[in-house]
C-alpha cells in the first residue's frame, strides 16, 4: 500500500496529508495545536519571546502565527523556504504585493494615465468626492471647532518628513522649509520647541488655534516658515497674528537661517 505524502502545517507544526492539509489549517485541531505550542513556549504576559512586544491584542491564532514569522525568530528563514517550496508564496503574512507599489505617475504610464482618466470624470461630473454637497448643520460644525480647540498637538498635513532632533527624538514637519530652519537652528545650538498653540479671533468672531513652527526660548520668538501663496491664502489670519502678537516672524525662503534671523530680527530686539 503506498504511504501517503504528509506535509507540515506551518501554522501548528503537526504533520498532515496533502488531501486533508486545506480542512486542518485554522481549524480547531489547528488552533488548540498552536494554543499547546503557545503555552509550552512559556510566553511572559503575552511577550514575543523573540522581539519582545505584547501580544495581548492578538487572538489565539495570531499570537502562534506572529511567533512564527517573527522577524527575530532564527528558524523563519526555514519556514519561509519551506513555504516556498511548498506553495511557491514568498510572503507570509501580506501575500503578493500589488502591481502597482513603488510606482508613481512619474516612473509608470499606466497609473499616469489611470490618474488623467479620473481627474477627468470628476471635472466632468461623472464622479462626486464623497461628502461634497452636503453641508454641516451648525450645530455640528460648533462641535467640530470645539473639539479642534481643545487639540493641544499640531496637526500636521497628510504628506509629512520625518525630522530627526539632536536629542534622538523624530518630530514630522510639513516641508523642506521647516527641515532647512531646524538644521540650521541645530547647527547652531539654538534651542526650539514646537509651541502650543496660540488663539486667534476670525471677523465673525469665531475662536480659532494657531500654531507657530518653531518656539525660541531663549529669544521669546516665534518662527513660522511660509511661501507667498499661504500668505495670501492665510491672510485674514496673519493680520490677526501680526497685529496682536509682537514675537511672531514669518520667514522666506531665503530667511531660513539663523544668521538672518539674528542679524533681522535679534538685533532690533
Amino acid at each position: 500500500m503506498a504511504t501517503k505524502k504528509k506535509i507540515t502545517c506551518p501554522d501548528c507544526g503537526v504533520e498532515i496529508t496533502v488531501n486533508n492539509f486545506s480542512k486542518h489549517q485554522n481549524s480547531k485541531t489547528c488552533l488548540n495545536n498552536q494554543k499547546y505550542i503557545l503555552e509550552n513556549k512559556k510566553l511572559e504576559r503575552g511577550i514575543c519571546p523573540y522581539c519582545k512586544i505584547s501580544l495581548d491584542e492578538f487572538s489565539q491564532a495570531k499570537k502562534a502565527n506572529h511567533v512564527r514569522w517573527c522577524e527575530m525568530n532564527p528558524k523563519r528563514n526555514s519556514y519561509l523556504e519551506e513555504l516556498h517550496n511548498r506553495t511557491g508564496e514568498k510572503n507570509p503574512m501580506f501575500g503578493k504585493p500589488a502591481w502597482n507599489k513603488g510606482k508613481t505617475k512619474e516612473t509608470d504610464d499606466r497609473i499616469k494615465k489611470a490618474g488623467e482618466t479620473l481627474s477627468k470624470k470628476y471635472q466632468l461630473g461623472e464622479l462626486t468626492p464623497k461628502n461634497k454637497g452636503v453641508p454641516l448643520d451648525e450645530e455640528t460644525k460648533e462641535k467640530i471647532r470645539q473639539t479642534q480647540l481643545q487639540n493641544e498637538y499640531q496637526r500636521v498635513c497628510k504628506s509629512t518628513i520625518n525630522y530627526k532632533c539632536k536629542d534622538g527624538s523624530i518630530i514630522k514637519m510639513d516641508s523642506k522649509w521647516e527641515v532647512c530652519l531646524a538644521e540650521d537652528l541645530d547647527k547652531h545650538n539654538i534651542e526650539w520647541v514646537r509651541p502650543d498653540p496660540l488663539k486667534w479671533i476670525d471677523s465673525q468672531g469665531i475662536e480659532h488655534n494657531y500654531f507657530p513652527d518653531f518656539y525660541l526660548p531663549e529669544f521669546d520668538i516665534y518662527l513660522d516658515p511660509k511661501n507667498e501663496w499661504v500668505r495670501k491664502n492665510q491672510e485674514e489670519k496673519i493680520n490677526y497674528l501680526m497685529n496682536h502678537y509682537k514675537n511672531i516672524y514669518l520667514l522666506f525662503e531665503h530667511e531660513l537661517s539663523f544668521d538672518f534671523i539674528k542679524a533681522n530680527i535679534l538685533e532690533g530686539k
